[in-house]
């Protein structure tokens, strides 16, 4: 599953054609499985390049809405998360936050990439509350050295690590090609 938070909503149209564009062998489909909907009348279970998102309300006061896309491979999720954001960012031209893991510290749950417009930023949110909109947003860090260097994101991102070039997640390209 791949999870982000978005400064601003995007309705359900507009995120199935990202998807659609981002990943172009998949087919996405709306669904709000934690509201109770039922699934859309296309969707096929059995079908592996059929996916779903669900795009919710956010407690995040500067991220409005978070959106979950699910039925991805379960490899390279963080990865495909981080490419999927700065598209997203850069494409709709918004701020678009993704939970992140420091290799160096797995237990520790305050990191995040922010993107804004497709610029990586590390974040700390470990001085903040989510949903409590009193409390200050997460704390940037600054650029990343991908952005810097005209890198793409991937999950050494971050500063003193190597990088990797911008390439669609290998477990995209499987699901896309079977």
């Amino acid at each position: 599953m791949e999870d982000m938070y978005v400064s601003e909503e995007l309705n359900d149209a507009q995120i199935q054609q990202f998807l659609r564009v981002a990943m172009p062998g998949l087919t996405a489909f709306p669904w709000a499985t934690l509201l109770g909907e039922n699934g859309p009348m296309e969707f096929d279970s059995a079908n592996p390049t059929h996916i779903f998102f669900e795009a919710t309300t956010s407690e995040v006061p500067q991220f409005s809405q978070h959106i979950a896309i699910y039925r991805t491979p379960a490899a390279d999720e963080e990865a495909r998360a981080l490419w999927l954001a700065q598209l997203l960012s850069k494409w709709h031209r918004l701020t678009v936050l993704v939970p992140f893991t420091h290799p160096e510290k797995p237990q520790d749950p305050f990191y995040d990439i922010v993107f804004l417009q497709g610029v990586s930023y590390l974040a700390d949110d470990s001085q903040t509350d989510f949903g409590e909109p009193r409390l200050n947003p997460s704390v940037c860090w600054g650029l990343t050295p991908c952005q810097k260097s005209g890198l793409a994101p991937s999950a050494s991102c971050y500063p003193g690590y190597p990088h990797r070039k911008a390439v669609e997640p290998d477990s995209c390209k499987r699901i896309a090609n079977s």
